[in-house]
């Protein structure tokens, strides 16, 4: 069960990264959309070469590095949000529900 979840979730984390590097860069945050790209390709390169490895150690600590990675760059994310949304800046949805 554990590999199986890892298996979705692991490349699911890669595309959100990349969709939000995507939109970074329409909005014209390079440096974010750069580090969003980096660090979804870094995690999702770590996790390849874990599940390659054959249980070596250099497969286990690049994978190990790739989550610190990814966790940093989701909690600075998480800040970025929540500092914009604190400021009053909220996107605007793109569908209109009423």
């Amino acid at each position: 069960m554990h590999f199986a979840c890892g298996a979705v979730g692991f490349p699911a984390v890669t595309v959100a990264a990349l969709v939000v590097a995507r939109r970074c860069h329409a909005e014209g945050s390079t440096g974010w959309a750069a580090g969003s790209a980096l660090s979804g390709v870094f995690f999702f390169a770590s996790f390849a070469a874990m599940a390659s490895s054959g249980g070596a150690a250099w497969g286990l600590l690049l994978f190990t590095a790739g989550v610190v990675v990814i966790s940093a760059w989701f909690s600075v994310l998480c800040l970025r949000l929540l500092r914009s949304a604190a400021a009053g800046r909220h996107a605007r949805p793109r569908i209109r529900l009423s």
